[in-house]
Order: C-alpha cells, then sequence, then structure tokens
C-alpha cells in the first residue's frame, strides 16, 4: 500500500510539472492572445483607457493642491444719502480693483426713496479690501460672506480630461493604422465622441477657474425713507381711498354692463310682445 501511494504522488508530481514547462511555453510563444471576436471593434475598447478614473483619483488628495480653489461671494446692504452717487462710486472702486460691473440699477420709488443694486466681479485677492471700501459708503445694515470649496471636482474634471486625452491618443494612433473604410470611420466616430467628453470637460474647468479668479460682490442700497407730515399723510391716504373706490365702481359697471344690455333686451321683447298680445283683442271687436 506504501509503494502504491509513493507512486500515485510521483506521478502526479509529473504531471503538474509538464503542465507548468508548457504554461511557460505557451507564454512565450505568445499563445493566449484573445483574437477579436466578429461583430466587436477591432482597436482596444475606450472604455479600458477610462476604467482607471477612479484608480487615478485614489492616490491624489484634495489637499495635496498648492492652493485650495474656492469660490467667493459677498452680500451687502447699505443706507446711504444718495443712491445714484452710490452707484457710481461702487463703480469707480471696481474698475480701481481691476474688476468689471456685471449688473447694476437704481430707482426711485413711489414716496421718492432711491434705491439700487449693484453686482460686481473683483479679482479674488482683492476681495476682502474691496468690501472694506464698500462698506465706507454708508451705513450697513447686513453683510454675508460665503465661499465654495470646488478643489475636489476640478481635480476630478482634471482626473477625467487626463484619461480622455489619453484615450484620444490612442485612437489617433490606431487610425494611422487603419487600412479599411469600415475601420476608419469607427475609429472617427469614437473620436468624435472623445473629443466632444473633452471639451465638455475643457469648458467646465475654464467656468470654474473663472469663478474662483473673480469673485461676485453683490451690494443693495437705499436711501433713508422719506418723512411725511402726519396731516399730509392723512389726506395722501383719504385720496388714495377715495380713488380706489371710483376705481372699483368702473370696474363694476364695466362688468355689469354687458349684462344689464342683455337684460334689456330681453325685457324690451317681453314688454313688446305684452303690448301686441293685448292690442289683438281690440282689432278683432272693431271687425266685428
Amino acid at each position: 500500500m506504501k509503494k502504491d501511494a509513493k507512486i500515485v504522488i510521483v506521478a502526479m508530481a509529473c504531471v503538474l510539472a509538464v503542465f507548468a514547462g508548457f504554461a511557460g511555453c505557451a507564454e512565450k510563444a505568445g499563445v493566449g492572445v484573445i483574437e477579436p471576436v466578429e461583430g466587436e471593434p477591432w482597436w482596444p475598447m475606450e472604455e479600458e483607457a477610462l476604467a482607471p478614473r477612479s484608480k487615478a483619483n485614489k492616490g491624489i488628495s484634495v489637499t495635496a493642491r498648492a492652493e485650495r480653489m474656492v469660490i467667493q461671494k459677498a452680500s451687502l446692504k447699505l443706507e446711504v444719502e444718495d443712491s445714484s452717487e452710490t452707484a457710481e462710486k461702487i463703480t469707480e472702486i471696481t474698475r480701481a480693483a481691476g474688476g468689471f460691473i456685471a449688473d447694476s440699477e437704481t430707482w426711485i420709488t413711489s414716496t421718492g426713496q432711491g434705491k439700487g443694486k449693484s453686482t460686481i466681479r473683483i479679482p479674488r485677492e482683492k476681495f476682502f479690501s474691496t468690501i472694506g471700501k464698500i462698506e465706507l459708503l454708508g451705513n450697513v445694515e447686513s453683510k454675508e460672506i460665503t465661499g465654495e470649496d470646488i478643489t475636489e471636482e476640478y481635480i476630478d474634471l482634471e482626473s477625467h480630461l487626463r484619461n480622455y486625452q489619453q484615450t484620444e491618443d490612442r485612437l489617433l494612433k490606431i487610425l494611422k493604422k487603419a487600412k479599411k473604410v469600415s475601420e476608419i470611420m469607427e475609429v472617427e466616430e469614437a473620436l468624435t465622441e472623445v473629443r466632444g467628453e473633452i471639451e465638455e470637460i475643457t469648458g467646465r474647468m475654464e467656468y470654474l477657474r473663472n469663478r474662483v479668479n473673480l469673485s461676485t460682490i453683490t451690494v443693495s442700497f437705499h436711501e433713508p425713507a422719506p418723512i411725511v407730515p402726519k396731516g399730509e399723510n392723512a389726506f395722501h391716504a383719504a385720496w388714495e381711498g377715495f380713488l380706489s373706490v371710483v376705481n372699483g365702481i368702473i370696474i363694476c359697471i364695466g362688468y355689469a354692463l354687458p349684462i344689464l344690455i342683455i337684460i334689456g333686451v330681453i325685457w324690451g321683447i317681453i314688454i313688446g310682445y305684452k303690448h301686441l298680445y293685448k292690442s289683438k283683442p281690440r282689432l278683432r271687436s272693431k271687425k266685428k
């Protein structure tokens, strides 16, 4: 029995050695290369280049960047002496800081109170100094400063962009080797899709860089509310009330007039019919 067991073990070892030697030879000879299946793309699929996205992002730390990318915004509300003059001063401050006016408007309310609103874009390094200068234009009623960290999103976009660019390079190399018209068309179609993704990513990255480099400040300002004497205010309120009542009466008449016309027509028909009906017996009696 012991001899039989030894013989079996030796035989199994020989078989394993033979298989190991055959596998080594096959690897050297190139055996094991998978031929493309009919109906599938004959070039490496672009997903192969796009697949490592998560691996590429895995080794990148957001804090590894020299400076975090933050979109800064501020909102201020001021009470000023002159709204038009304030709008001009905000424009001057903006130009001096190297920024530009994104939106600006001023108006006067029905009570004669001047109001305005300006939205400006300022280089980020001048953000806080510009806020300080604007605060000196009047009494600050409210102030809000916010920051949106988009560092991680930007790094992720960079990683995606590298992957798509690598795919583009591979497809261009394959395109040079393509000979059949069908092969060329397939590669060009894949290139169009990849380049579209590249344009979309670069556009988003450019937008984010612009938002980071140019901070946004929105300033709302108004003049003090006008002081109206009590007597004048009461007279004004009474006059407004009178006009409102007259306006309401006119509107009611306008709505009711078509109905009154229809009722009048119907009433006229009824009266005419009754008058005609009463006149018929008289005519008959005269004939008799």
